[in-house]
């Protein structure tokens, strides 16, 4: 694109500089994931340097998901709608050929209007918002390549927090609750309880259910659990004990 400015008869470019090019989180941690591995595949000949960046890739995405959910749960808020194929997208660039890649996630919705006003602790808020991105991402991993996630699942089940005896108590009631539902006893949609607070609690009670449910873990994963977030502990914990079975980034 070229501009004529009143500036003699000198015209002077005007550089547009495109937008980043954004996909699903999902999408585009399978791209890496994918060009990683044909980059690693037999009879491929990369060089160092190449699969240098390929793998840089891979975990600079990553990298820039963990900031996402950080930057909210700095703040207290807990999203319960994060979706690794709906409302996340990553965009990802390589400023130079074979060099390092850069990468950024955004969330493409607003929260539910209970999770606005409700204020979590950080470390609880960023647990269970990254249990959900990964729970989302492995939901639609049919072929399990994203084995930095089932790493990231691992590692989140060893390092769950303890949950205060009072929101542990809510949970319970939730789950409680929840078995009401399944013997056609109580409204799926209903709270325990209608505050402010007890709408929140349910929020994301009703969330990680569905997460888990989403992960098809065998019923033990489930039977053994007390509340929705010891089931999203366990589900995520399954999907880790296979993670040595996976390639891993080196």
């Amino acid at each position: 694109m070229v501009a004529w400015f009143k500036n003699g008869r000198m015209p002077l470019p005007l550089v547009a500089i495109p937008p980043p090019r954004r996909a699903s989180l999902f999408d585009a941690a399978l791209e890496a994931r994918r060009a990683l591995c044909a980059l690693e595949a037999p009879g491929a000949a990369p060089s160092e340097a190449e699969v240098g960046a390929a793998r840089h890739r891979v975990l600079a995405q990553l990298a820039s998901v963990a900031e996402c959910v950080q930057g909210m749960a700095a703040t207290g808020l807990l999203h319960t709608d994060l979706d690794a194929g709906r409302t996340l997208q990553t965009s990802a660039r390589q400023p130079e050929r074979d060099g390092e890649w850069t990468a950024e996630t955004i969330v493409t919705r607003l929260p539910p209007k209970a999770m606005i006003t409700a204020q979590w602790s950080p470390e609880l808020c960023q647990t269970v918002m990254s249990a959900a991105v990964v729970m989302s991402v492995v939901e639609r991993d049919y072929r399990s390549e994203l084995v930095e996630y089932r790493e990231l699942a691992a590692m989140l089940a060893s390092s769950w927090p303890e949950v205060e005896p009072a929101l542990r108590a809510r949970f319970g009631a939730e789950w409680a609750r929840n078995s009401e539902r399944e013997d056609g006893a109580a409204s799926p949609w209903d709270p325990v309880d209608a505050s402010p607070w007890g709408r929140a609690v349910h929020q994301v009670h009703a969330q990680l259910m569905a997460r888990a449910y989403g992960c098809h873990a065998p019923p033990e994963v489930r039977a053994g659990a007390i509340h929705a977030l010891d089931l999203a502990r366990r589900t995520l914990q399954w999907i880790g004990d296979d993670v040595e079975r996976a390639p891993r980034i080196r």
